[in-house]
């Protein structure tokens, strides 16, 4: 069963390079998912924790396929700022 997937933290100046590696390691299994949901009654979070370095912040947009695939598996998506 799966708990929780995290990309730990990572450098990078968009945050869709985490997010997709993330949905690399889910894809497929949307079906599955969908079904544990309704089955255990599940709720699903996609946290984004975000921290500037040298007021230098990351693009913040979530790319087509990473609003399909939460809205498929009814994921909530929450973004965390660190200044």
């Amino acid at each position: 069963m799966i708990t929780g997937l995290k990309a730990g933290y990572q450098e990078s100046y968009n945050i869709n390079n985490q997010l997709n590696a993330i949905l690399k390691s889910l894809k497929g299994k949307t079906k599955q998912l969908r079904h544990l949901k309704e089955k255990y009654g599940l709720e699903f979070l996609l946290m984004v924790v975000i921290q500037v370095e040298n007021s230098e912040p990351p693009a913040m947009y979530l790319q087509k396929d990473i609003i399909d695939f939460a809205s498929l598996i009814q994921a909530e998506i929450h973004f965390y700022l660190y200044i």
